[in-house]
């Protein structure tokens, strides 16, 4: 099936409805029958939406397109330490590099378009794609990586506030000056993606150079969430995280592992520096490859 023309420009939103829909609802409610038939439907989808998406007209077609950009992508489970690493890596990076959390795409909580939540609970599940506004957060990924650090609007001090005023920021409009440093010279600049679902989109992970995610099992998970703050009624319930957080992460996670396999997988019960550590020389170690290729 080809995808391109006019008929992209027309049809983009209704195919992502198409496969949001089969993914949040048809594979659920077939969960115990067909499983293997829906599943390989639903990744052939997927593969369409990437025609979809690289067919368009604008945004990025390949990596030569980058501004010399390096893309590393932290996702995982939640509260397995991702957010804490991304910005230590934001904070110690001697390159020029802009920092992007999935959280700032966070939809409101009257937005109508979320999940609703599993009986017996009421309100809405909202580990999912379809309460991040992926459209806007790849728009902004595609602006990045097109331009030049010194021609973006950059605030480093945004990397301080208050994960409730982070919660949906990129929406807001004027789009709030993007979190980054100009660095040392460096032949690449360094894009840091930090999201739980980041590697679920049909596309984001095709402009990553560097992905890891982190895991937790379910107990260690489970207590970690109990000392957090949330922004939203009902996050922190047991069976909010029963019903809601864990099942999806489980179908996330089998997801992705079904797509992707160059992944990096980083046990999150490890201490937080010593992952740290990792996945930052392993960082430093691709760009000194590239440094080196150059010259």
């Amino acid at each position: 099936m080809s995808l391109c023309g006019r008929c992209l420009q027309t049809n983009t939103c209704n195919f992502f409805l198409i496969i949001s829909t089969f993914d949040e609802h048809l594979i659920q409610d077939h969960r115990n029958s067909n499983r293997q038939r829906f599943s390989k439907s639903y990744f052939s989808l997927v593969s369409m939406a990437n025609q979809v998406i690289h067919c368009q007209h604008t945004g990025i077609k390949n990596r030569k397109e980058y501004k010399n950009w390096f893309v590393i992508a932290l996702s995982g489970v939640s509260c397995g330490g991702k957010t804490t690493i991304a910005e230590k890596i934001f904070r110690d990076l001697p390159a020029s590099r802009i920092y992007i959390s999935q959280d700032e795409y966070i939809l409101p909580n009257d937005y109508e378009g979320h999940l609703k939540a599993p009986e017996p609970l009421t309100g809405y599940n909202k580990d999912s794609l379809y309460s991040i506004d992926m459209n806007k957060m790849m728009a902004d990924i595609n602006y990045v990586l097109m331009n030049d650090p010194a021609d973006i609007n950059i605030n480093h001090s945004l990397l301080s506030r208050d994960r409730k005023e982070v919660i949906g920021s990129a929406l807001r409009s004027p789009r709030p000056p993007f979190c980054g440093f100009l660095g040392a010279n460096s032949s690449s600049n360094v894009l840091i993606l930090d999201g739980f679902l980041l590697l679920n989109h049909s596309v984001l992970p095709s402009l990553c150079d560097s992905m890891y995610f982190i895991t937790l099992t379910k107990e260690q998970c489970r207590s970690r969430r109990k000392s957090r703050v949330y922004t939203s009624p009902g996050m922190v319930a047991e069976d909010y995280f029963e019903y809601c957080m864990w099942p999806k992460y489980l179908q996330h996670y089998q997801e992705m592992c079904n797509v992707l396999k160059n992944i990096t997988f980083i046990d999150g019960s490890r201490p937080m520096e010593d992952n740290f550590q990792y996945i930052f020389k392993d960082l430093l170690n691709n760009l000194g490859s590239i440094e080196a290729s150059i010259t």
